[in-house]
Order: C-alpha cells, then structure tokens, then sequence
C-alpha cells in the first residue's frame, strides 16, 4: 500500500506482477484506479525471466497498442520492488527528472535507502553508504532485456531493475528510495537464511 500510494501522482498507470504473496497484495491493489495486478504464470523463480515477462505485458497492454503514426507506449518506466518506498521529499524531483530530462538522458538511478531497525535509522556502513541503483528508464527499445546474471542457481538473482543495454547510461540522482526489507531483524534474519539456501556459494 504504503509502496503504491508513493508513486501515485507519478504513474499513469501501475503494474504489478504477483508471484504468488502471501500479503494481500490483490486486495490492496483493488483500492486503487489504474493499478494493474498481473499474476505470474510461472511456478519457478527467475527474476530475469519475471521481469522480460512484466515488461512485454507493459509494451502489450491495449492502451499501448500501434496507432496511425506507430506504436505509443509510457515514456519512462520506474521499476520497483515492493518493499521500497519513494521518499515523499523527492517525488516532485524525479517527476521533474522525468520531465525535462533532454533525451539523450534515457535511464536515472536512485539512491537506495536501507532502513535499519526502524525508520529513523539507516545503515550507512560499507556497501550501504552511498548504494544506487538504475530504477527508471525511457522505452527507446523494446527488443532490449533483462540481463542474465551468475547467481541463484539459474534464478538470476540481483537481475537489474533496468534493461541491460541502458545500464551503463544511467545518470545518477539524489533521489531516495527508501528500502524497507531489512528493516526488521526477523525480516533480516529470514532473508539470510533464503539467499543462503538457494545461492549459498556466492561469496
């Protein structure tokens, strides 16, 4: 909810792909116009595969099919997870971002908040410090995908949330995005166990 009600004012319309929550995610979603809940018609886990999948079903949606002077699609896609939350400081600035941005500037990265113990604390140690991440990128092509990555066991863990041939033109932002998945120790401690489990050799 809290993830959705963030970018609102941002998004003509919101795609969410359910994977199978356990959360409540559809009967939150219901509450809110121009929220789209796709289910995942996969049974195993692969996050390439996951997000080639949503971004097809995005180029795909009705709204965006070929018109009489070709194909109109969304101009800019902000790709999420669900446990992060824009900062309400900072929506005017990326929606600024996305608007006046010249053209040559085809996907932003945002800076990744970690949450620790509660919300007035993050972690700003080692890796966590200055973290960004490329998470909003222009449709210039929709042949690029998701890049494959060597971890997971095949499930491609830590897949971009952007299409790998924009990576490497990612401008960098002050833009926060406030991680909420490692905010809680049991969250923490349960999330290690998983990524140990299933990518245990990754060092």
């Amino acid at each position: 909810d809290r993830s959705i009600r963030a970018i609102y004012p941002l998004c003509h319309r919101i795609f969410i792909m359910d994977d199978g929550s356990t959360d409540g995610t559809q009967e939150i979603c219901r509450g809110f116009r121009n929220v789209v809940v796709l289910e995942s018609p996969f049974e195993t886990l692969d996050e390439r595969r996951d997000k080639n999948w949503l971004y097809d079903q995005i180029l795909g949606w009705p709204d965006y099919q070929p018109g009489r002077y070709g194909v109109s699609w969304p101009e800019w896609i902000l790709a999420i997870d669900g446990d992060e939350v824009l900062d309400r400081n900072d929506v005017t600035k990326l929606f600024s971002l996305m608007n006046d941005s010249p053209a040559s500037v085809t996907a932003l990265r945002l800076r990744i908040i970690y949450l620790w113990n509660d919300e007035e604390h993050r972690r700003v140690d080692g890796v966590y410090r200055q973290f960004s991440r490329p998470s909003v990128f222009r449709i210039i092509n929709p042949a690029f995908r998701f890049q494959s990555t060597p971890w997971g066991n095949g499930a491609n863990f830590h897949c971009s949330s952007i299409p790998q041939e924009l990576l490497h033109l990612a401008s960098e932002t002050d833009v926060r995005l406030n991680h909420l998945g490692y905010r809680d120790r049991d969250d923490r401690l349960r999330k290690w166990e998983y990524y140990n489990r299933l990518d245990g050799k990754n060092p």
